[in-house]
């Protein structure tokens, strides 16, 4: 099995030196390095979270790390940080965080009944422990709007 699980490694470790793709972090057999000093901050600014240090301290056992994917038009040109648990054949998001790489500036990526909507993650922590949270919702000017059942 660990044989398999580093074969897999490998052949995402030669994918991201090809592609420039998205990457694991530090769970990983070996480490990659942030290219840029702006990745550096930005995974530091995210690791540095009260909410994913919480979330790595709670599933600590099962293998939480995340992926960074780069700035793209998709994540609004900011950098997208899937936090999860890693499995080691598959990768399991619990939420995504995007961080502006000029500004900093960190903001959630909700899935609500319209699809993904980005919001900030002081509407995020403001909002996230209220039971309304859960429910079929949107956002409208930068409040939650719980959907009434059809």
């Amino acid at each position: 099995m660990n044989h398999i699980r580093a074969l897999n490694k490998i052949s995402y470790f030669i994918s991201f030196l090809y592609t420039g793709a998205n990457y694991r972090s530090t769970r990983s057999c070996f480490i990659l390095q942030a290219k840029k000093q702006t990745e550096r901050l930005v995974i530091a600014k995210i690791r540095a979270l009260p909410e994913v240090r919480d979330f790595y301290n709670y599933v600590q056992k099962d293998k939480p790390d995340f992926i960074i994917n780069p700035p793209s038009s998709t994540y609004n040109n900011c950098y997208a940080m899937q936090i999860g648990i890693d499995y080691g054949d598959s990768f399991r998001t619990h939420f995504w965080l995007l961080i502006n790489p000029k500004t900093f500036q960190i903001y959630y990526e909700d899935f609500d009944d319209e699809g993904m909507q980005t919001i900030t993650i002081q509407q995020w922590r403001h909002w996230r422990k209220r039971p309304n949270f859960n429910k079929p919702h949107k956002w409208v000017n930068g409040k939650l709007v719980v959907l009434k059942d059809q």
